[in-house]
């Protein structure tokens, strides 16, 4: 667990859209509000690359990054390295 308000605030702000890319935008708001940082695009990514070395690693690759993607406009966590009960409740969920 993130132990920096900043770290959960961004953990959080991905998990809520949990499978689907968050803006950067966004998750810039979330973390400062309406005062952000002047380079907001390096600190956000500063906090990005710090949350990535706190998950665990997937169990396909072993890599730490898979878990958070990249994309154009900002930041997802895949949900296909999931294992939340709730991923796991609507796996069992389907095969039944």
């Amino acid at each position: 667990m993130p132990s920096g308000v900043k770290q959960r605030a961004l953990l959080g702000a991905l998990v809520v859209s949990f499978g689907k890319e968050v803006p950067s935008g966004r998750l810039v708001e979330e973390l400062w509000g309406d005062r952000p940082p002047a380079r907001t695009a390096n600190a956000l990514q500063a906090h990005v690359t710090r949350l990535r070395r706190l998950l665990p690693a997937s169990s396909g690759t072993g890599a730490r990054h898979d878990w958070l993607m990249t994309g154009p406009a900002g930041y997802a966590l895949r949900p296909d390295h999931s294992t939340t009960d709730a991923q796991h409740f609507h796996r069992l969920g389907s095969r039944g």
